[in-house]
């Protein structure tokens, strides 16, 4: 299969893992995932296995495979803390939170969200903000804190909106762009 797709990068292959779980398709995200990982080892290109470890946990995670699921995310975790790369150390975590929190392990997922919640706030990746907000939130829903899993859901809301703002201010930028292109060349 990996000669058929000669011409995609291992990120290609990570993206369609990701897309397969995100289908709920766990067993076609493995296979993807595992291209990625003989493409990693065939390539010297790229340095780190966080993000395909990470792809294995979410695939075992939405199978309720949570020991498999748990095994892939503590090795994204200790690969992201061996990076030098903030992302990937976040990612790690935020692997962790997600299992945590579909295994109702509240306080660890409680732990790890806030981890990565911090990192990400600080740095502006508000699509990681608004995931481990997310954990957050329901986390503190399920445990019945109200006031807690209010904060989060206004976190939540906050980096959504910021997220929806920001691909509104492509769009237009995109449209005024063509706008001008389209005046020149009819000029």
């Amino acid at each position: 299969e990996l000669e058929a797709n000669k011409g995609w990068s291992i990120l290609t292959f990570l993206r369609m893992g990701n897309i397969y779980n995100e289908l709920d398709s766990s067993e076609k995200a493995r296979d993807f995932l595992r291209q990625a990982m003989v493409y990693y080892d065939t390539s010297a290109k790229w340095e780190n296995k966080t993000f395909i470890y990470i792809g294995y946990s979410d695939s075992y995670r939405l199978e309720g495979e949570y020991d498999s699921a748990m095994h892939y995310a503590l090795i994204a975790k200790d690969l992201g803390v061996k990076s030098e790369i903030g992302f990937e150390r976040m990612d790690g975590n935020l692997a962790l939170a997600n299992v945590h929190n579909s295994m109702l392990n509240n306080d660890s997922a409680v732990y790890y969200a806030k981890l990565v919640l911090s990192f990400a706030d600080s740095n502006g990746y508000y699509s990681k903000v608004k995931e481990a907000a997310q954990i957050l939130y329901d986390t503190y829903e399920r445990n019945e804190e109200n006031d807690n899993a209010y904060y989060y859901l206004k976190k939540l809301t906050e980096a959504r909106d910021t997220l929806e703002n920001e691909e509104r201010v492509k769009d237009v930028t995109r449209l005024s762009m063509q706008f001008q292109f389209d005046k020149e060349r009819q000029a």
